[in-house]
């Protein structure tokens, strides 16, 4: 529960044009020049995540031995909180950020979603105050009572760090992100590292190291952002210009803040509901396995995402979105399809070796969700075409009936008794609802849905050895570490085939090993 994880898809971009997909261009093939500055500005954002994310998988195993499962669960439902109300606490204004064509356009939107943070932090403030203790009675977590006050601090730091995200990634300042998520990640971890080693072990730490780590990254990116462009806004931010973007953008508050809302619901839904229905136990197995799910989307999903807003933007006004499209989700499928489908075999064992072994059901719960994390990691992305093309009631309707499927599954199972059940339906509802959601937006950009199955299956199919390999060792009881090393084996195995043969592949490569020499100087912030 990293403090950057609340935000992780809230980063969304546009800036300095790159080469647009031309109409001569192969559908599934994009230019080497437009390909190269695709893959080398994820890299620069995948690159500085890489090290956070790293820190944060180096130093799990020992955190979860400090920390008992109780206490990941009720701060997992304090995060939860936080995420469902971060979601609209700009009332997406901060999306507008990326879409003007003059920056001293983009800093009137900036000035508007800051404004509306603001107003929304200040009647979270309020709402605590008056409905803050029933909410905690609903979700049977009395003990975040004394920490309710920091609810609102914490919309507001969200709501200015997705703020000031966008504008960087609208100047491609994505070394700059990275930097200071790398810092308030190595806070993070030595804030709790250090209370655990003393004997505060509570969940109340990993909420104030939360706090403070966001604090951190926000001031960061916020001192970088005002030194560099103070000037312009200062000169530039007028009233009656702000007030013009409230109407311009008027659909991203009528609909993508329903839409963020809800998604955002959807996937904290199960914290408030396993909470409600179990127990915080059950939830601090529950967010263990959800933050070692999410650690892609943090490392990689929500990157590409924020490189492919900007692409997909452009390729737009080209009217060449539909091979930005097709590229971005065969993309997808060959980095996720795998290794989901091995997580589903292997995600007990990774946990007891990795965690212990009273974390064995968090691995159990990971199993169960993989599938369905699968499809979300790819709707994520692909449904910023649909914020491209401005059909965002589209999108409203699809969010809303996701969610309905995922609360009514959450409940049936709840009311059964059994956690395991309740996140087997979560994750067939998930399945259900975002591959119906994918196939909205491949078909809403003119993508050959037939093509596109035929790729999934495709990479379906060169899971199937590997899925009988492992699926063997564990029948004849090999030991966990033992399946865990082959699995390693074949799956890098797997990705060292996927860069040899994929051109973008090797472009990510090649960037990666030339940031990675010691005689280069890393200019990107």
């Amino acid at each position: 529960m990293a403090a950057y994880d609340i935000a992780e898809c809230a980063q969304a971009p546009l800036g300095s044009q790159e080469r647009a997909i031309t109409s001569s261009t192969p559908i599934g093939v994009m230019p080497t020049k437009s390909r190269s500055t695709f893959a080398t500005d994820v890299l620069k954002l995948v690159s500085g995540s890489a090290s956070a994310q790293v820190l944060t998988l180096l130093t799990a195993p020992f955190l979860a031995r400090l920390f008992a499962p109780a206490a990941f669960g009720i701060a997992a439902v304090f995060v939860s909180i936080i995420g469902v109300i971060s979601a609209f606490v700009g009332m997406r204004y901060e999306l507008s950020i990326v879409l003007p064509e003059k920056d001293e356009d983009a800093a009137n939107a900036m000035a508007v979603s800051l404004s509306f943070i603001t107003l929304t932090s200040a009647l979270t403030a309020v709402l605590t105050v008056l409905a803050g203790d029933w909410l905690l009675s609903l979700l049977h977590a009395a003990e975040l009572h004394k920490y309710l006050w920091l609810v609102p601090i914490m919309v507001f730091l969200n709501g200015v760090f997705a703020s000031l995200s966008y504008w960087n990634t609208r100047k491609k300042k994505f070394g700059r992100q990275t930097l200071a998520q790398l810092a308030a990640a190595l806070f993070f971890v030595g804030a709790q590292t250090g209370a655990g080693l003393t004997g505060h072990t509570s969940g109340a730490v990993i909420i104030l190291a939360t706090i403070l780590s966001i604090l951190l990254n926000t001031l960061l990116l916020g001192a970088q952002t005002w030194h560099e462009c103070w000037r312009l806004f200062v000169l530039n931010v007028r009233l009656g210009r702000m007030w013009a973007f409230v109407k311009r953008y008027s659909d991203f508050p009528k609909y993508s803040t329903a839409s963020a809302v809800l998604n955002n619901l959807g996937w904290q839904i199960p914290t408030f509901m396993l909470s409600a229905f179990f127990s915080t136990t059950v939830v601090g197995q529950y967010a263990i396995g959800n933050k070692a799910l999410r650690i892609p989307v943090n490392l990689v999903g929500a990157n590409i995402a924020t490189v492919f807003f900007q692409h997909a933007s452009e390729t737009h006004h080209q009217g060449e979105i539909r091979n930005s499209i097709e590229n971005m989700f065969r993309y997808l499928i060959a980095i996720f399809v795998f290794p989901s489908l091995l997580l589903c075999l292997i995600g007990k064992e990774l946990f007891v070796v990795v965690f212990g072994s009273r974390w064995a059901e968090a691995g159990v719960y990971t199993e169960i969700l993989s599938v369905y994390v699968l499809f979300w990691f790819m709707a994520v992305p692909l449904g910023i075409a649909l914020n491209v093309l401005e059909k965002q009631a589209l999108e409203l309707r699809l969010v809303v009936v996701i969610l309905l499927a995922r609360v009514g599954a959450l409940f049936i199972g709840g009311t059964l008794g059994s956690a395991r059940l309740t996140l087997a339906l979560f994750s067939v509802a998930g399945v259900l609802g975002y591959g119906y959601f994918c196939l909205v937006v491949l078909r809403s950009c003119a993508v050959s849905v037939s093509h596109m199955a035929r790729v999934m299956a495709a990479n379906v199919a060169k899971f199937i050895p590997v899925g009988l390999i492992v699926g063997t060792l564990k029948y004849i009881g090999v030991p966990p570490v033992m399946t865990l090393v082959a699995s390693a084996v074949l799956l890098a195995v797997y990705y060292a085939h996927f860069i040899h043969s994929d051109s973008a592949g090797r472009e990510v490569l090649s960037n990666l090993l030339r940031r990675l020499s010691p005689l280069r100087t890393n200019s990107t912030a």
